[in-house]
């Protein structure tokens, strides 16, 4: 489809595909003058990379186009480690402009000739980098903190992994929540070895993770509110219920968020990064 002008009003071109784009052929799209633009380009790292010919990828020892973060490799800088969630990492000091990509860049992304682009509005996909990535992580680091603590009753992990997830199934239906809810077991959250971290396995889809989130907030806040005292229970359900508060905040708006919403959206991200990752990083000492 494209778009011609005729006076203020802006008319659809479209390719006769099939009959229903060729009846509309023709019609106005607008007639206050408002054109399409570009906001953003949002893919998961493969289509990242192969779309913007990024020579800084998942797949390289540098692994980020907008900084110098770097996989674990002998011949690398280990300050420059990804794995450092630290707010003081080095990476974060080498945060590159748009000015700065291009030059440090061999290829320029084809994209580059699209009005408005900018390298940093190449959003990420958080189907893959949240409900398939991070939050696998925090989910099975939060069971891991409560069962091996005592927070969870049963006679072992893998009875007290089966009564979570009865718990989850629960919740969630008495909520009207709908989701394939596979039950946690030590295997599939890599608890049966304490050398290992925390994450649900693969067998886990974006879909129930995002349900699980949910129910994890609840829990978390259930069993905070029965330990008062216990720091790291509070920790953990304010970083809860700040991710799970900001996805219904974008689950409940369209691309540009309200001014209300935009503001509660940003605190509780902050709040959800800022208690995240020294959860991830201390969670494998906590129990």
């Amino acid at each position: 489809m494209r778009l011609e002008r005729q006076g203020s009003c802006y008319w659809s071109i479209w390719r006769t595909l099939d009959k229903n784009q060729a009846e509309r052929g023709g019609q106005p799209l607008s007639y206050n003058g408002y054109l399409f633009a570009y906001f953003g380009f949002r893919a998961d790292a493969k289509a990242r990379k192969e779309c913007h010919k990024f020579e800084r990828n998942y797949q390289c020892n540098q692994i980020c186009e907008v900084c110098l973060a770097e996989r674990p490799n002998k011949y690398g800088d280990p300050a420059l480690t990804f794995k450092n969630f630290y707010s003081d990492a080095a990476h974060l000091l080498t945060s590159l402009t748009h000015a700065e990509y291009l030059a440090t860049s061999n290829h320029q992304s084809p994209w580059e000739n699209m009005p408005g682009f900018h390298v940093k509005s190449c959003f990420r996909d958080p189907m893959h980098t949240l409900f398939l990535g991070t939050a696998k992580d925090l989910l099975a680091s939060c069971l891991g903190l409560w069962c091996r603590n005592g927070y969870i009753e049963g006679p072992n992990l893998a009875e007290q992994l089966r009564w979570v997830s009865a718990t989850q199934r629960e919740y969630c239906k008495a909520a009207g929540l709908r989701a394939t809810f596979k039950t946690f077991t030590p295997a599939n959250t890599n608890l049966d070895k304490r050398s290992e971290f925390p994450e649900i396995g693969s067998a886990f889809k974006a879909a129930t993770i995002k349900t699980s989130i949910w129910f994890f907030a609840k829990l978390s806040s259930e069993i905070a509110a029965s330990n008062p005292e216990d720091q790291q229970l509070q920790l953990v359900a304010t970083c809860l219920w700040n991710l799970q508060k900001s996805l219904e905040i974008l689950d409940h708006n369209d691309i540009i968020l309200p001014t209300y919403d935009a503001k509660v959206a940003k605190s509780t991200k902050f709040n959800y990064v800022e208690v995240q990752m020294p959860f991830l990083t201390y969670a494998p000492s906590w129990f």
